[in-house]
């Protein structure tokens, strides 16, 4: 129960005398347990889970340390554990963004609303930084991922639609081990790249035209994500510009991702290299974030996040720097690193940026 431990600690440094979990991601991190409904309290003398009767089976195969309870009803389970956590001298940390109020003052009915408090900051570090395994099969998604792109790089033709080429990556990636989808490839013809998160549509392919793919896959549980802007025929000159640029930023970023920095002086180095070099609003979204279980956790990358912690080693980021000019096209590049002592490390392959 390592990662147990490591919330544990995590508990001191903020504070906490318990923490209750109840994010179907953070329960599988902790557990290893798929469960799309359960609740796990942990304090440093006791763990406690609760399910329903779906997941009893799997649940009773966890350490004999964990005390199971399991109710069909869902009252029944937040009257439980609002008596439990009633037993708790001190404070009990849970994270607001996931729990809903009704579910807050079902709990909260048994004990003191005032025991029960929001916990953001340690729900954010709960899963940074990557342990090596889950480097590994952050990497190895990366490497299915990009496989997708090559295949889908070599389908372009006249005619073909942006939906096809989704429908074309999906089942390479299935066919190939994959389990899920990082989030709906975003693939995007002429003018719509300017949209940074376009949804596929029949539009079909033709020459000259810049090319946006931005996908992602899922393996063993972990996320993968990357992004390259081609172009299919004679480059508009305007959008080749930029994307030498972003090119650029990247490599910028890139250079810059170290143990200590703080993620948000990233993105603040971006939007000024864009800012010296003509860009200064062309830059719609932030730098990156972290993956993971998710593909989009801790840390954000954004001169708006300046409350994350400095990188460490072990943070596994996308780095996504990008220039959009409004019905003429979009450029975006992005790859999926790791934060070593050394400095990043790009966990996608040598792809071509072109």
């Amino acid at each position: 129960m390592e990662r147990v431990e490591s919330v544990l600690r995590l508990l001191s440094r903020h504070h906490f005398d318990a923490i209750l979990i109840h994010s179907p991601i953070n329960l599988y991190y902790l557990t290893g347990l798929h469960l799309s409904r359960g609740y796990l309290l942990l304090t440093l003398e006791k763990r406690i889970l609760w399910v329903d009767p779906r997941y009893k089976e799997v649940a009773q195969a966890l350490s004999s340390d964990v005390e199971i309870f399991c109710h069909a009803s869902a009252i029944e389970t937040y009257l439980s554990i609002g008596a439990t956590v009633a037993q708790v001298k001190g404070r009990v940390g849970f994270d607001a963004s996931t729990m809903s109020v009704e579910v807050f003052q079902a709990i909260g009915s048994q004990t003191s609303v005032e025991k029960l408090v929001p916990a953001p900051a340690l729900f954010s570090e709960l899963r940074r930084p990557k342990r090596a395994e889950e480097i590994a099969s952050i990497e190895e998604a990366c490497r299915l991922c990009e496989q997708g792109f090559q295949h889908i790089r070599g389908l372009f033709r006249e005619g073909i639609t942006e939906r096809e080429l989704s429908q074309q990556l999906k089942a390479f990636w299935f066919a190939h081990g994959a389990e899920a989808l990082s989030f709906e490839p975003i693939i995007a013809f002429g003018a719509h790249t300017a949209c940074p998160h376009w949804s596929c549509s029949s539009t079909p392919l033709h020459a000259p035209s810049p090319i946006l793919i931005d996908i992602g896959v899922q393996l063993h549980s972990y996320q993968s994500d990357m992004t390259r802007t081609l172009f299919f025929g004679e480059p508009d000159p305007e959008l080749l510009k930029c994307h030498t640029l972003v090119q650029e930023a990247y490599e910028l970023a890139f250079s810059e991702a170290r143990p200590g920095v703080a993620p948000h002086h990233l993105d603040s180095l971006v939007r000024q290299f864009f800012s010296q070099n003509g860009f200064p609003n062309s830059f719609l979204h932030g730098l990156g974030h972290g993956v993971g279980l998710e593909v989009h956790e801790a840390p954000r990358i954004s001169a708006y996040a300046t409350d994350e912690l400095p990188f460490q080693v072990g943070d596994v980021i996308a780095i996504e720097p990008g220039l959009y000019l409004p019905g003429r096209g979009g450029i975006r590049i992005e790859n999926t690193v790791v934060i070593e002592a050394a400095g990043a490390r790009s966990l996608i392959g040598e792809s071509t940026y072109l």
